[in-house]
């Protein structure tokens, strides 16, 4: 069907793509925020990455409506190139299993895509939602990267390369329009990242074209204990952190000598970040729990930061103070 592009009068066919795995309690919802769009997707594909659950059955109760795809589990990356694989469409609309598109999602993408038609990738902006659809927090990623001032719901096309690296403001993939055929020439997802291939994804899109910003909230992102990243918002955020660290020194080894030094100040950036929500809990954790968490850190990494705090909390507090006199502003770590 092409590159992405709209060709005369033509509208670009967009394909739904939905990924799951053992989401029986959300998938149906999943679905029929899609078939309930005010402009219908031109296919919907959804790929079940192994579920031992009911999520198949829950999936074909939507009949002819919704193309099943099943396969032995692959990881989310490798449920995501694969439905990308059987979609027919130019554009490739991505979602999780476990989230939501607003109704009139699509017809505000068919609205930027006339404004801007040479768009490959688009992102908008999402809610967080409880399991049962409450909103948990005000934050709203791509407004909170890029602002909206007097552009509210106006599209933009931009660089976004340095505002990943700087942030990540897509959180989740149901924000997310990308061409079939960008999404082939940059690789696909990459399986050894369990958690964060997405974001390993995107910095390949955005080394290759700008994206169109779409500041409009138009999905809702569901945060529970079975997701992928892990149970509890303290350890999914400290699960993500460890991937994104890792996406970004594998990055920092397979691009030009100027990207790659920012994506290794970008790693270190990370890793310190994690070493200092670490060393905080230590007081709900534990001194020896902290410890080993941060010198597994220091291992994964090899990240003396991490080695010298998990040292840090085997200290009494005098010879932290002390410590902290002596090595100066290195010793972040202090609150003993």
């Amino acid at each position: 069907m092409g590159d992405g592009h709209t060709r005369g009068d033509r509208r670009p066919a967009i394909s739904a793509v939905i990924t799951t795995f053992n989401q029986a309690r959300f998938i149906g919802r999943t679905i029929e925020s899609v078939l309930g769009q005010t402009r219908a997707p031109d296919e919907v594909v959804v790929v079940d990455d192994g579920s031992a659950d009911d999520t198949p059955l829950e999936v074909e109760r939507f009949g002819s409506r919704v193309r099943l795809i099943r396969q032995a589990n692959r990881g989310v990356a490798g449920a995501r190139n694969r439905g990308v694989a059987e979609a027919k469409g130019d554009l490739v609309a991505l979602l999780d299993g476990d989230d939501e598109w607003l109704p009139t999602k699509l017809e505000c993408c068919h609205a930027a895509l006339r404004v801007l038609p040479q768009t490959l990738v688009m992102v908008h902006d999402v809610e967080l939602v409880s399991m049962e659809g409450t909103p948990v927090s005000a934050w709203t990623p791509v407004e909170a990267a890029f602002g909206t001032g007097d552009h509210a719901a106006s599209p933009r096309s931009i660089g976004c390369w340095d505002s990943l690296l700087e942030r990540n403001f897509v959180v989740t993939t149901a924000q997310v329009l990308v061409s079939r055929d960008l999404y082939v020439e940059a690789g696909e997802s990459n399986s050894r990242f369990r958690i964060a291939s997405d974001y390993d994804l995107y910095l390949r899109l955005a080394e290759r074209v700008a994206f169109t910003i779409l500041p409009a909230v138009l999905a809702r992102w569901t945060q529970h204990d079975a997701s992928a990243s892990g149970a509890g918002r303290d350890q999914r955020m400290m699960n993500w952190g460890s991937d994104v660290a890792e996406v970004l020194r594998y990055r920092a080894g397979q691009t030009t000598a100027g990207r790659a030094t920012a994506l290794r100040a970008a790693a270190r950036r990370e890793i310190r970040q994690i070493v200092r929500e670490l060393y905080m809990r230590e007081d709900r954790d534990g001194s020896l729990t902290t410890a080993r968490a941060l010198w597994g850190v220091g291992a994964r990494f090899r990240s003396g930061t991490a080695i010298l705090a998990a040292a840090a909390v085997l200290m009494p507090p005098r010879m932290r103070r002390l410590g902290s006199a002596l090595i100066g502003s290195r010793f972040w770590y202090d609150h003993g």
